[in-house]
């Protein structure tokens, strides 16, 4: 919450990007019935680390404890083939496409726990 107070004074265009982005375009079929992984960094330097590969890993083994049946995130769908082949060797897919204010092209993906 502090943090969200911080960019509220720090950027106020974050407020208007966020307020757009609430009627994103989403599938409609998207019961939203998964737990969401809403971000990991790995600093550029510490790649090939396994850094992203075990945050993955423990967010995934918490999710299961909470009996999740499916993990979901979102990641840019242009420029991003480093990150979409990270998320794709760990076992995520595609589920679907959509598109963000302004104009940014996003992927949700989506990953079956293994329980």
């Amino acid at each position: 919450m502090i943090q969200g107070i911080i960019i509220l004074f720090s950027n106020p265009k974050a407020i208007v990007r966020l307020l757009k982005n609430l009627g994103k375009n989403t599938n409609t079929e998207d019961r939203g019935d998964y737990v969401e992984l809403l971000s990991i960094v790995v600093l550029p330097g510490l790649n090939g680390l396994v850094i992203g590969k075990e945050l993955i890993k423990n967010f995934e083994e918490e999710a299961k404890l909470r009996n999740a049946k499916e993990i979901a995130l979102t990641t840019d769908l242009n420029n991003n083939d480093k990150v979409l082949e990270f998320y794709y060797k760990n076992g995520y897919s595609v589920y679907y496409d959509f598109t963000t204010y302004p104009n940014r092209r996003m992927y949700k993906l989506i990953k079956k726990s293994k329980n």
